[in-house]
């Protein structure tokens, strides 16, 4: 996003630029942005200022009500789940026959309160592999060196 300050610099540029003759599409390709966003920034007016930021969302309908995340929070912090991340506890959960929350919901919540850990490994993976040494000694003759 373009702040206001270099918004209206740009707007002057602009304006200058058209007064010289330069199309807006030119102009518009030059600056790198579309023609719509200058209309936006002309119907904004002196010092106008980007609100995509303060604008207010709805809550989507299926979104899960304070009661519900403190639930989940309640659960993941029960000394059998601490351990586990979410992706082990949904299924434990289905097993049972509960269901609180999604995979990801689980996620979002434990990272709101700061309460998500990422696990490393111990130890890497060490995949080993069994060397033969084999050597031939004469034509059509392979031995394994022993």
């Amino acid at each position: 996003m373009t702040s206001a300050p270099d918004r209206q610099g740009i707007m002057k540029l602009v304006n200058e630029a058209l007064q010289s003759g330069a199309s807006q599409v030119q102009i518009c390709a030059t600056l790198g942005i579309s023609a719509r966003t200058l209309q936006r920034w002309r119907n904004a007016g002196e010092g106008g200022t980007d609100q995509r930021c303060e604008a207010s969302r709805r809550v989507p309908a299926n979104a899960l009500s304070p009661q519900e995340k403190e639930a989940v929070l309640e659960l993941c912090n029960q000394p059998e789940y601490a351990s586990k991340c979410p992706s082990q506890i949904v299924p434990m959960l289905a097993d049972m026959g509960e269901y609180l929350a999604s995979e990801s919901s689980i996620y979002r919540i434990l990272r709101a309160q700061n309460q998500q850990v990422r696990v490393k490994r111990v130890s890497p993976r060490i995949l080993t592999f069994l060397v033969f040494s084999m050597s031939a000694r004469r034509p059509m003759r392979v031995s394994d060196g022993s």
